[in-house]
């Protein structure tokens, strides 16, 4: 299948450590996860950790499958930060879970967010990133960086939260805006 990464995927991009999410990584993911601000447009999560592991391991069940890849970022070995790509189908996916610590500079996150779609479009060879479920319509930094990363947006619909708007983006639109994205970052991670 060619959606499949292997078990042990890892690496190193921008300045990033990137793997797949373990059991042990647990406790870092509930306090960003829980931190309120950080928290406020993504889905609530409990503020257990043993219930943050049993949501890994049904979630490795969905990476076996090539469902679903939660990674975790390192930066100068020190945990960064997560997100994810999942609803994978024959040609698309959805990215999401995009949560970074205020440990590590400001362009980690953005890195994240390039890696996840390199991964998506070069590893798993997907052609489109649909976004069903959107980005809150208060979410103005990640609407813009959205914009600026050249994905198009669809449409809007209502969820418990608010106003979410709906988006695509494609491999050739992806790889048209990343040259001006890269240019955020800093030449030494180039």
């Amino acid at each position: 299948m060619k959606n499949l990464l292997p078990e042990k995927f890892e690496l190193d991009r921008y300045g990033l450590h990137c793997r797949l999410v373990r059991e042990d990584d647990a406790e870092f993911i509930v306090k960003l996860r829980t931190d309120p601000l950080k928290a406020q447009y993504i889905s609530q999560t409990s503020a257990s950790v043993d219930g943050q592991r049993s949501w890994i391991k049904e979630y490795k069940k969905r990476e076996q499958s090539g469902k679903d890849y939660y990674f975790i970022y390192q930066y100068n070995g020190k945990l960064a930060g997560v997100n994810r790509i999942y609803n994978i189908e024959s040609n698309h996916f959805v990215h999401g879970s995009w949560i970074f610590s205020d440990d590590v500079p400001p362009y980690c996150a953005l890195a994240a967010a390039v890696i996840a779609r390199e991964i998506a479009f070069d590893n798993l060879q997907l052609q489109e990133e649909v976004d069903t479920i959107g980005i809150h319509v208060d979410n103005i930094g990640v609407i813009q960086f959205a914009e600026f990363m050249g994905c198009e947006f669809t449409g809007t619909h209502l969820l418990e939260k608010g106003e979410y708007r709906t988006s695509h983006l494609t491999k050739e639109m992806f790889e048209e805006n990343k040259p001006k994205i890269l240019r955020l970052f800093p030449k030494k991670v180039l």
